[in-house]
């Protein structure tokens, strides 16, 4: 069984669910933690930190693989120049939020 996010550093909410970034971070069953190091670049940021999605990395090789909410999407188009930073472990970029 995988682990949950428990910090989410942003005052941001979707279904009264904060929203996590990079630098949040997950507990496991067994109580080990682990931190989100990628995210969804410049497509989406809060306060520079780009925000966890489903696919977003954790430093101990872990991969955040659903989310409880499902209103919001990061589409890459294979024709365009790609996002920067998307799911780049050590991006930071300006704030977009």
């Amino acid at each position: 069984m995988g682990g949950q996010i428990i910090t989410a550093s942003t005052s941001l909410e979707i279904h009264d669910l904060r929203i996590a970034c990079v630098g949040d971070r997950v507990r496991y069953p067994d109580g080990k933690e682990s931190e989100i190091v990628s995210g969804a670049g410049f497509a989406a940021t809060y306060k520079g930190l780009p925000i966890a999605i489903v696919g977003s990395a954790t430093d101990n090789g872990d991969t955040v693989t659903g989310s409880l909410q499902n209103l919001a999407q990061v589409v890459e188009y294979a024709d365009g120049d790609g996002i920067p930073g998307l799911l780049k472990p050590g991006y930071h970029g300006e704030s977009q939020i």
